[in-house]
């Protein structure tokens, strides 16, 4: 199936857009172009260096039966009208998508090392301490959490 992707700050500039209408009118926003699934996470795989193919397998049980093969939007009153029309590519959307999961993972990492630090330099059993609490062993692992359950059980 093929869909019209689109940047919701795009579409959040076309709802003010509207409100500024002395008259209320019924618009379509998008960016009247469609693209898969399948594309965007190939896009999105090698905006980091990665082939999707090696980490995505398709369940085709869960493939929709009735599914509406491509909806796309013709948004040529809203631009005609408004005058609007969408600013980020579709490439350029999933590249915010990934650089924002990168970052994200990049900052919790960076709060768990912290962690690590500040507690190994507070008590200098720690390391051998978290290595024994962490079932995924080696130095440089941030403890998981360990349920009550787990504690009874020890």
């Amino acid at each position: 199936a093929k869909r019209d992707w689109g940047f919701a700050g795009d579409y959040v500039e076309a709802m003010w857009r509207m409100l500024q209408r002395p008259e209320p009118q019924d618009y379509v926003v998008g960016t009247g172009e469609t693209h898969s699934v399948r594309e965007f996470v190939a896009r999105a795989f090698r905006e980091v260096g990665l082939d999707w193919k090696d980490y995505v397998r398709v369940d085709k049980s869960l493939v929709r039966p009735a599914e509406v093969y491509q909806l796309v939007a013709d948004a040529r009153r809203a631009q005609e009208e408004l005058p609007w029309k969408p600013r980020i590519s579709f490439r350029e959307l999933v590249s915010m998508m990934v650089q924002a999961d990168v970052q994200r993972v990049e900052d919790q990492l960076t709060a768990e090392k912290a962690v690590f630090k500040n507690h190994a330099a507070r008590n200098p059993k720690a390391p051998r301490q978290m290595r024994e609490a962490n079932p995924q062993k080696g130095p440089g692992r941030v403890p998981r959490a360990v349920s009550p359950v787990e504690q009874h059980a020890a």
